[in-house]
């Protein structure tokens, strides 16, 4: 073969290789500037303001706490167990949070409001809202007495919940549209549900309500279309029916629960149910705390982990 001939095809090689290193590098570039988040709405690069909606699923393990941040107003909702509550101070105070417009205790299990506790012991709460307690047939639970004592102690102002309460907060409205009824008997089913509004942005929180409420919320005449659910009871498989799901018609799920908790949580039914309903199923046991930016157009954007403790 001509030595010209030899020469064209290794500069060819090189030339080729070349090539070939560019367009991984910047696939590899693509992946990492843009391809970082495959939620839909706004980037991470995108304008935020102070005045719009947060919403932060805190990893208290097999429980539930929600912090809901808007402007300057602070709204937290359940605080896990007892031993969670120096975790949920620190958290809050990581994310500049010294008071406490209104803290909701769903119900009075103690992986509720234990770490509502702690919370209330250290902090200023404005307001408490919380079921009744003439409902229940399992109260004066140590956990219980612990919390009611120190919302005297401090004498903070109690609310005790009202189908179409609405609690407003700068931009943000929290609508109670369920808060138990006479002559039921499982304090799940008696636990406060309310839907939370921002502009175009909705969250439904769903404390640990099962089939039996979720039946009662269909029939009413309430829209229960959200961006944002709070899987109901940590993803029980007695909650979350497909009717419901339909209902809410959600792009994200959000499922509060410990690793490898001896429940079982989340049920494989309902992770079913939610993987051929809902696009984005979120949980705190696989990704730690999660973190919803939330304009007021509807755009959404999550964070989790360790970009959010």
């Amino acid at each position: 073969m001509p030595r010209k001939r030899k020469n064209f095809e290794k500069i060819y090689k090189i030339i080729s290789r070349c090539l070939i290193a560019v367009l991984l590098l910047c696939a590899t570039l693509y992946y990492l500037i843009i391809g970082e988040t495959d939620a839909p709405g706004f980037s991470h690069g995108d304008v935020y303001t102070a005045q719009d909606m947060e919403v932060h699923f805190i990893d208290v393990g097999q429980g539930d706490c929600t912090l809901l941040l808007c402007g300057e107003s602070a709204v937290l909702v359940d605080g896990g167990e007892a031993q969670y509550s120096y975790s949920v101070l620190q958290y809050l105070d990581n994310h500049g949070v010294d008071e406490i417009d209104l803290m909701v205790a769903t119900h009075r299990h103690s992986d509720h409001i234990g770490g509502l506790v702690g919370v209330a012991q250290e902090i200023p709460v404005c307001r408490v809202l919380m079921n009744d307690d003439n409902a229940f047939v399992d109260t004066d639970t140590r956990t219980e007495i612990e919390f009611l004592s120190v919302l005297e102690t401090n004498d903070i102002p109690v609310d005790i919940a009202r189908y179409g309460d609405v609690y407003a907060f700068e931009e943000m409205t929290l609508t109670v549209i369920w808060a138990g009824a006479d002559g039921i008997e499982n304090e799940n089913e008696q636990g406060i549900v309310f839907h939370c509004q921002y502009g175009e942005s909705s969250v439904l929180l769903t404390g640990d309500i099962g089939e039996e409420t979720e039946d009662t919320l269909l029939a009413f005449d309430y829209d229960l279309q959200s961006d944002i659910l709070k899987v109901a009871h940590h993803g029980s498989n007695y909650s979350s029916s497909y009717d419901f799901l339909r209902a809410v018609d959600p792009l994200f799920a959000v499922i509060s629960c410990g690793y490898d908790n001896i429940y079982g949580h989340p049920g494989a039914e309902t992770m079913g149910r939610l993987n051929r309903g809902v696009p984005y199923v979120l949980r705190t046991d696989t990704m730690g705390s999660i973190v919803f930016y939330c304009s007021a157009d509807g755009k959404i954007d999550y964070s989790n982990g360790k970009d959010v403790s």
